[in-house]
């Protein structure tokens, strides 16, 4: 792949979605990339000794190259978490009741809106 961007119309290179790569994975490896490769394996290396398993996540947490999320729930104690958490209370009791069906009409207007 040459340059940046889309490729031109009637080029020959390929996109990440023909490799079969999304985004996410494509910005992951550029991230492992930036980590010098002697670090990288050191840190393997330990990782191995110490019996701990690892993943693209927690390498990039190591080496400071993406941030820890310290709660799911972003949301928890601001007006935004507050207004869901009215808002879907009563839904959560009614889901289980729905068919497959109504599931998927539900979801289908909650995307549109």
């Amino acid at each position: 792949m040459k340059g940046r961007g889309w490729p031109r119309k009637g080029s020959a290179d390929l996109t990440y979605a023909e490799l079969g790569l999304t985004c996410q994975q494509v910005w992951e490896w550029r991230k492992l990339a930036e980590i010098p490769h002697d670090d990288f394996e050191g840190y393997l290396d330990q990782c191995r000794r110490e019996g701990k398993k690892t993943s693209v996540r927690g390498v990039l947490v190591h080496f400071g190259k993406r941030n820890i999320v310290v709660s799911d729930d972003i949301f928890s104690d601001t007006p935004t978490g507050d207004l869901a958490n009215h808002l879907l209370k009563g839904f959560e009791r009614v889901l289980p009741l729905m068919t497959p069906h109504q599931r998927r009409w539900v979801i289908r207007a909650m995307n549109t809106a």
